[in-house]
């Protein structure tokens, strides 16, 4: 995760001299970074520590991540009144598709793990508010009002998928709600709002939206019903195993669950909502002209939350599928579906242990190829002279694995790049990047030499990486 540690490094830099954010003089003509753009917990975490020990920091986070989802799952199905034994089951569903869907996989293996964290903590925090409408103790809220300021701060989306069901749940529950619950509800969303508004909207209102032009990024996006169609069969082009349907399966089971629940309580009307809402966003963003906007927004990310509102339900529709007095079809399909569970389980234990996925290892040791580049950039380049460095996703043909290096490559090397540090920038004056085969603003086959050495000069741009 070498952007998330240059973040860190950032942070760190920032806080020193008493700032959040500030302009870095080393990507573009001068990159707005800091804590108003790059703004989460793991980096307020990170600048605790130094720099040496910051790796170690991510990875823990990662891990801890990974081993917190199942938890909050298992305790948002408790506090929205489920038993012991749909809440286990939501819990397993989340392990296999943890480990075996190719999409959530690819989020984690690039770095959006504070995306995923945001989407279980939406519905475990959502689990708590229901409890406290339901009649639950008033300590429920103190949990709330400490944790939720430090929510908003793990991923902006929170804003999407949190505050909106509150405001529906609030919606549904409004007669049920004394003066006192409204006003609380009011509170806590103004709770999630408030670091929000104060730490990143504000500042980066004022100082970097007029700078920024909004395009439809072509990363993590749906474009007709063919593609619709075809990512309920292969998981967004790719999946591993074999194991294609897994999303499928939760998404059908979890509609066909928050239908059958809405006879049973009011709650399911916010699953319901949140369920159609998410879909049109993650599928019809470039197809119904209203949800155009999220189109800027790499809007299939939001499959992840969409799955998490949907797991819960399945579970429940699976119980109802496999309960005792169902025929022999169902309980024999009950047993291979803990069969195939505890398989992937222990399937992924050991594989995660083999050594297959670096994610997992406390420490990493820096590509060679990474590192022959560092050297021959100090050897080769001056630091008179910017260094325009392509910006893409993968960057396979320098990297042994897919990185986002850019950040540290200008701090180890002290050369500036006419690149931003991440691969997607909004920024106006990113059109002097080279991305994707495009450079400055055209196709690399369409400028032509005499253009291309103007721009150069003029950005005093000495190589090309």
């Amino acid at each position: 995760y070498p952007y998330h540690l240059y973040n860190c490094y950032e942070v760190k830099h920032y806080y020193s001299i008493g700032e959040s954010w500030g302009y870095n003089p080393f990507f573009l003509a001068g990159y707005p970074s800091g804590v108003t753009l790059d703004s989460d917990f793991l980096q307020l975490v990170c600048s605790l520590f130094p720099l040496s020990g910051q790796i170690v920091v991510i990875k823990i986070w990662v891990i801890l991540i990974l081993l917190s989802l199942p938890l909050l799952i298992y305790w948002s199905s408790l506090n929205f009144g489920f038993g012991k034994k749909i809440s286990i089951i939501s819990s397993l569903i989340l392990l296999i598709y943890l480990y075996n869907d190719y999409f959530i996989n690819t989020v984690i293996y690039y770095g959006m793990f504070n995306f995923i964290l945001a989407s279980g903590l939406s519905l475990f925090f959502l689990s708590l508010i229901f409890k406290y409408i339901q009649g639950g103790r008033k300590r429920i809220l103190i949990p709330l009002f400490i944790f939720l300021p430090l929510f908003a701060l793990v991923h902006s989306s929170v804003l999407l998928f949190f505050l909106i069901p509150l405001l529906i749940l609030s919606f549904v529950y409004f007669k049920r709600l004394s003066l006192g619950g409204k006003l609380t509800i009011l509170a806590l969303a103004s709770v999630v709002f408030l670091p929000v508004l104060l730490w990143v909207i504000l500042p980066f209102y004022k100082q970097i939206a007029p700078y920024i032009i909004y395009k439809a990024d072509h990363y993590l996006q749906i474009y007709d019903l063919r593609e619709v169609l075809n990512d309920f069969y292969f998981s967004f082009k790719k999946n591993n195993f074999g194991i294609q349907y897994i999303k499928s399966f939760i998404l059908l089971s979890g509609f066909l669950g928050i239908l059958s629940l809405l006879k049973k309580s009011k709650l399911f009307f916010v699953f319901l909502i949140m369920f159609l809402f998410l879909f049109s966003v993650v599928y019809f963003h470039n197809i119904v002209i209203p949800l155009n906007f999220f189109a800027n927004f790499q809007p299939y990310k939001f499959i992840i939350p969409l799955v998490f509102f949907s797991i819960i339900p399945a579970a429940y529709f699976i119980q109802i599928l496999t309960k005792k007095n169902s025929n022999n079809y169902f309980n024999y399909f009950k047993r291979a579906l803990f069969s195939l569970i505890a398989f992937f389980i222990i399937f992924n234990v050991i594989e995660i242990h083999s050594g297959q996925f670096p994610r997992y290892r406390l420490t990493v040791v820096p590509p060679a190829n990474y590192l022959n580049l560092v050297e021959w950039a100090k050897k080769n380049t001056s630091p008179n002279e910017r260094i325009m460095m392509e910006s893409n996703l993968l960057m396979k043909e320098i990297f042994d694995k897919p990185s986002i290096v850019k950040g540290l490559f200008s701090k180890e090397t002290k050369r500036e790049l006419l690149t931003a540090p991440h691969n997607y920038s909004v920024l106006k004056h990113s059109f002097s990047s080279f991305t994707r085969k495009e450079i400055f603003g055209k196709r690399w086959d369409e400028i032509n030499d005499e253009k291309l050495v103007s721009y150069l000069n003029l950005y005093n741009a000495g190589w090309i990486v």
